[in-house]
């Protein structure tokens, strides 16, 4: 099972509501997951392969307020239409391809660090080491 390495402060804010490391200890195994390390600013969680969601920050957080009854149920996003057009050029070994666009998000270290660990486990997980699915992420400035 793939393991993950958060940023405490990240969580505890993602979460909303302050909670001690026993706590969270105890929670993240009512939702299958274990605590492998814990240091002063980071902490190690084993996670469930068919919890995919749970591979970063915010989708930990999400299942955990869930759990404590903060917010329940999926959260609902908003789009629209972007203006850009994608131009494929034909790669048999992808044959179908989708993009997004998003705006509004934290920049941090912390959080960029987080965002590829995330990529590349899903990379190893459900990608099989990218021979069934492979993700990018560049900056669109």
């Amino acid at each position: 099972m793939p393991v993950i390495r958060l940023s405490i402060n990240r969580l505890i804010k993602a979460i909303g509501k302050e909670v001690s490391l026993k706590e969270l200890e105890r929670l993240l195994m009512r939702l299958k997951a274990e605590v492998e390390e814990v240091s002063d600013d980071y902490i190690s969680i084993e996670i469930n392969s068919d919890r995919l969601d749970m591979m970063i920050s915010e989708g930990v957080a999400r299942a955990l307020k869930g759990l404590l009854e903060i917010e329940v149920g999926m959260p609902r996003y908003s789009y629209r239409d972007s203006g850009y057009k994608l131009e494929v050029l034909d790669v048999p070994s992808r044959p179908y391809i989708a993009m997004a666009i998003v705006r509004g998000i934290e920049s941090s270290e912390n959080y960029i660090e987080e965002l590829i660990q995330f990529q590349e486990k899903l990379h190893t997980t459900i990608g099989r080491m990218r021979r069934k699915v492979a993700i990018g992420i560049h900056d669109l400035s």
